[in-house]
């Protein structure tokens, strides 16, 4: 079976029936809502969030009966689909790369990628003293970035070259061998054309899908590597810039977050942004998960929390509903929710 139906099935498995195709979906684009990222966090996903940003919607449904049509998944409920005996063994030979981490990286992956590969077709053309060629790249911003970052160098461009590339041997050198092949493939240099996916995937054998998880995995392996050892890539470091920053809040929660701070209630911060307690309630979710230090006793009484937790840990689900009807008190589903954030996934495993 392909690659990509092998994603599919990797997030059916851990969703356990309990989220539609639809969260999948929104998971592989990379969707900065509360409940793409609630989802990502509770099932344990997020290492794929926002991989596939380009994702068409046809295509993923086409997978997913693709995969029911060969008993992979069997309909559940809700336009949800289970695992059945026979996806499990295909899922047996099947690995994502440890490195992978798009809810760290999602919104790295691109910036680092197009200033990086810009920057290598630049020095390589002033290498070989060639002024007259095509930049890989339009966006204004970018080429102003790169311009700029090569007037304020101080040594000269045929130095920062050969450091450039001792950093690069440093990285790959550590890595799989097909790997550092896509990531060299992809580098335009003076009378070389970086390789789309499909061309990589032409030459190694694999599906575009597998060598554009391979080749994201990489970019978030040489993310990770300069930012806990900046000394050791100092060039690296400045490319990725400060631009970087963990995923955390969507924008409208991020405001929220701000009144949270100043000390102000659910009920009075839908009245200021004029907007619905339940989005507040949403706001404060995913606060809840973004912060691990994030305090939810306003929200929610201790004993309250305890007995949600103890029902979560011996149903074993994320279930809203299930967990609801399970209690003996009563208990609305932002509580839940809060009590969800702090316990973790029951999917860990």
């Amino acid at each position: 079976m392909n690659y990509f139906p092998l994603v599919i099935l990797y997030c059916i498995k851990k969703n356990k029936g309990e989220r539609s195709i639809s969260s999948i979906y929104h998971l592989l684009k990379g969707k900065r809502s509360a409940q793409t990222i609630q989802d990502a966090k509770l099932y344990q996903t997020f290492h794929l969030f926002g991989v596939f940003p380009l994702l068409d919607r046809n295509e993923l449904e086409e997978n997913v009966f693709l995969l029911q049509k060969k008993c992979a998944i069997e309909s559940d409920s809700d336009n949800s689909f289970v695992i059945t005996k026979y996806g499990e063994e295909l899922l047996t030979t099947f690995s994502l790369p440890s490195s992978l981490n798009g809810w760290k990286y999602a919104q790295e992956t691109s910036i680092f990628w197009g200033r990086l590969s810009l920057l290598v077709q630049v020095c390589s053309n002033l290498m070989n003293h060639e002024t007259r060629y095509i930049p890989i790249s339009r966006d204004v911003h970018l080429l102003q970035w790169v311009k700029k970052y090569l007037n304020n160098m101080s040594f000269t461009r045929n130095d920062f070259s050969q450091k450039l590339y001792n950093e690069f041997v440093n990285v790959l050198e550590n890595m799989d061998e097909v790997r550092a092949s896509i990531f060299v493939s992809k580098l335009t240099g003076h009378n070389r054309i970086g390789s789309t996916n499909e061309q990589v995937g032409e030459q190694l054998s694999l599906s575009s899908f597998e060598v554009s998880v391979l080749f994201t995995s990489t970019i978030h392996h040489i993310l990770a590597l300069t930012e806990n050892e900046k000394n050791k890539y100092p060039l690296l470091s400045n490319i990725m810039g400060t631009s970087h920053k963990k995923l955390t809040l969507t924008q409208s929660t991020e405001k929220t977050f701000e009144l949270v701070n100043q000390g102000y209630s659910i009920e009075a911060i839908a009245k200021i942004r004029q907007l619905k307690k339940n989005t507040i309630e949403d706001h404060i979710v995913e606060i809840a998960l973004s912060d691990e230090a994030f305090d939810i006793s306003p929200y929610i009484k201790s004993d309250t929390f305890k007995q949600i937790e103890e029902c979560i840990m011996r149903l074993k689900t994320n279930q809203l509903k299930l967990i609801k009807n399970s209690l003996e008190i009563p208990v609305g589903y932002f509580e839940i929710r809060l009590a969800l954030a702090k316990v973790g996934s029951t999917n860990a495993t």
